[in-house]
């Protein structure tokens, strides 16, 4: 499903997005915040304000909505069937516990995506690109 999807987010996902692309460099981003951050420190007149939103993505796999992760898909025009096959995969996940070297206790967690699995990076990349659109949204309301 990785090597399937990685074509099609080609298409979807911005020049901007530096992670998980071959060629682009997320520490790409480091050199983009400071020139950002310099600029809105430097132009601090005049009626246009600025805003920087930093996000903590170190735990970002374990907080992903599922169901915000299928309406995102939804919403790019993915098939209900990939769409389908995804969230069961995504919902497969459980955890157990060791007592006395055997499993004892399992858990389904009710949110998130598996670390290490080699499409979780393009789901995310689906969840960033719905953060931004939420985003733009809010601006172009007047929201934020």
């Amino acid at each position: 499903m990785a090597n399937r999807i990685r074509p099609v987010l080609m298409e979807i996902i911005s020049n901007n997005q530096s992670a998980f692309f071959p060629g682009r460099f997320i520490s790409d981003n480091i050199l983009i915040a400071h020139e950002v951050l310099y600029f809105m420190n430097s132009n601090k007149r005049g009626k246009n304000t600025s805003m920087a939103i930093k996000l903590d993505m170190s735990k970002a796999y374990d907080r992903v909505e599922r169901k915000f992760l299928e309406y995102v898909m939804h919403k790019l025009g993915f098939s209900s069937t990939w769409i389908d096959w995804t969230m069961s995969l995504v919902s497969s996940v459980s955890y157990s516990s060791l007592l006395n070297g055997a499993p004892k206790v399992f858990v389904r967690p009710t949110r998130g995506i598996r670390q290490w699995d080699p499409l979780s990076p393009y789901l995310f990349l689906l969840c960033a690109k719905g953060l931004l659109a939420l985003l733009r949204r809010a601006r172009e309301t007047k929201a934020l």
